[in-house]
Parts: structure tokens; C-alpha cells; sequence
């Protein structure tokens, strides 16, 4: 069965959060970190369909930026980098 994430990276130069969809999200990962080094991935869910994914990430894309904040650090506290897949 096949995995599908909804990710949030988070931009330290910027202080800016992006979110993505992917079914590989260590490939999905090295890529993005290999054009931006200065990139945290700092929240994850994991769905069984793509469209659950892309429905999840379109969610998280209407909340503003405060709420956004609030759901990664309810999960990760201090921002940390979870890339270590």
C-alpha cells in the first residue's frame, strides 16, 4: 500500500512555512534541501490516498499563518528539524 504525506517546511531565512504534498517524502526532502539549505521539515501526516493528502494540504492552506504556527508547535515545540527519515 502506498504512503502519502502532507508536509510543512519551515524557512529560517524567511520565517516563512510551505506545505507540500508527496509519496516519497525523503526523496521529496533531499531535493528541497539541496536548493535551499536554510529549510526545516517541521511537521508531517501520513494518509493511504493521494487525495487525502492534497485534501489535507488544502485545509492547511486556508489557515492563517498564527494558526499554522500553532498547529507545529503543538506537535514540535522548539521547531525542530524531523528530517532525519
Amino acid at each position: 500500500m502506498q504512503t502519502y504525506y502532507t508536509y510543512i517546511i519551515y524557512s529560517e531565512r524567511n520565517k516563512f512555512h510551505s506545505l507540500g504534498v508527496t509519496a516519497d517524502l525523503k526523496k521529496r526532502w533531499e531535493i528541497l534541501k539541496k536548493n535551499n539549505e536554510k529549510i526545516k521539515l517541521v511537521y508531517w501526516e501520513v494518509f493511504d490516498r493521494s487525495n487525502e493528502a492534497t485534501a489535507r494540504e488544502n485545509i492547511l492552506k486556508q489557515f492563517p499563518a498564527e494558526i499554522l504556527n500553532q498547529l507545529v508547535k503543538e506537535n514540535n515545540p522548539t521547531l525542530a528539524d524531523l528530517s532525519n527519515l
